[in-house]
């Protein structure tokens, strides 16, 4: 499961240091090069709940197990799509099967551990991920120079495919069986959950200013002239600060996964965005980038913990959880790069960075005004 999630990531990223090159081969603006994250996200958004309860009803293997063979085919679209409208169907497909690994996978994960292991178990989904994150640009970005946008993508079909049969051929995990709850009764009870709330919080905004400076950053290096293996190799660099953070936290997990440090990473990746809205310049852009997925490994290393836990407290299956996570990423992914292409067409990228900023500071407020209610509940009279 670590290696699928591994891949997928590695896929993800590709796209977004070879999306400059999409655009200049079918001519498209920056609004339109936005809507090619956008419509996976908004699949994200339409798909994840569905996939979420069928994860904890159907079992999370076979719901990963079908997203992944999705994503692997609508690979090879991405890659030949000959202009825009193709190459957004396959955006959507991917965004649907992406959606499936990354709600029903965790919970695959989290039902194969035992309790008391499962917040390291899920936070190590993270520099899992931030490997796959770290090889992403830089291999797409090469291999796009060298021999065209198509190759990465039809190397990751292979990858993501050899994958699934290996998955197919190997035990099954763990399934934990889940009540049948209505789904209203489902999200009532992770509502009265702090901690389910924080982690979608965390993810909402975490997504939002990752799409929004994965939008406006390489666009930015490009027209500054880096070539695609160039940017493909400062998003790497920031994979590497991503696996480095969530690596540390992993290993000290029952020490990190708090409010107190969810409050203090969400405020982090505000001021590292608002890096990035200060100058266009080649150094200020790559540095905000690197420093910015540092942020956003060490936020999303709490909310898979946070999710997993919250969804204990409350009796519900994390498959729904999860699904959750992923229906305000698609939200995001859909409003952030549609957001950053035209404000930073008509008002300049700085206004686009701004939103953000103040958005991770309202999130953060949020953090710390629970931290501090947890504390004082938990202080004796």
């Amino acid at each position: 499961m670590y290696a699928l999630i591994f891949l997928n990531s590695m896929q993800f990223i590709g796209m977004v240091a070879v999306a400059p090159t999409y655009a200049d081969d079918l001519d498209l603006s920056k609004f339109q090069t936005g809507l090619i994250f956008a419509v996976s996200g908004l699949a994200t958004a339409v798909a994840a709940i569905p996939i979420g309860l069928f994860a904890d009803r159907l079992g999370a293997r076979r719901v990963t197990l079908t997203g992944a063979t999705i994503v692997s085919a609508a690979l090879v679209l991405q890659g030949l799509a000959p202009s825009l409208p193709w190459l957004l169907v396959a955006r959507v497909a991917i965004g649907m099967g992406f959606t499936a690994v990354l709600a029903a996978g965790p919970a695959w994960v989290a039902e194969s551990t035992a309790p008391e292991r499962r917040p390291a178990a899920t936070a190590a989904l993270m520099p899992v991920a931030g490997l796959g994150l770290l090889v992403g640009p830089t291999l797409a970005g090469t291999l796009t120079d060298a021999f065209g946008r198509a190759t990465p993508m039809l190397l990751f079909c292979a990858l993501v495919a050899t994958c699934v049969g290996a998955l197919l051929l190997s035990p099954p995990g763990g399934s934990e069986p889940h009540g049948h709850n209505p789904v209203l009764q489902t999200f009532t009870r992770g509502r009265s959950s702090v901690l389910v709330l924080a982690a979608l919080l965390m993810f909402a905004t975490g997504v939002l200013g990752e799409t929004v400076s994965g939008v406006l950053g390489p666009l930015r290096l490009d027209h500054n002239g880096l070539s695609a293996s160039a940017i493909g190799g400062i998003l790497s660099a920031g994979a590497g600060a991503l696996i480095v953070v969530s690596l540390l936290m992993t290993r000290h997990a029952r020490r990190v996964i708090t409010l107190p440090a969810a409050t203090a990473t969400m405020a982090t990746l505000g001021v590292m965005l608002a890096l990035l809205a200060v100058s266009g310049d080649t150094v200020p852009t790559a540095v905000g980038l690197i420093l910015r997925t540092a942020a956003l490994g060490a936020i999303y290393t709490i909310a898979f913990p946070f999710a997993s836990m919250g969804a204990d407290a409350v009796g519900i299956g994390s498959g729904a959880v999860y699904a959750s996570m992923q229906l305000v990423a698609g939200l995001s992914t859909c409003i952030g790069p549609l957001a950053a292409g035209k404000i930073g067409e008509t008002a300049g990228d700085s206004v686009a960075y701004g939103i953000t900023v103040v958005a991770c500071a309202a999130a953060a407020a949020w953090l710390a005004q629970q931290s501090r209610k947890q504390r004082r509940e938990r202080t004796p009279a």
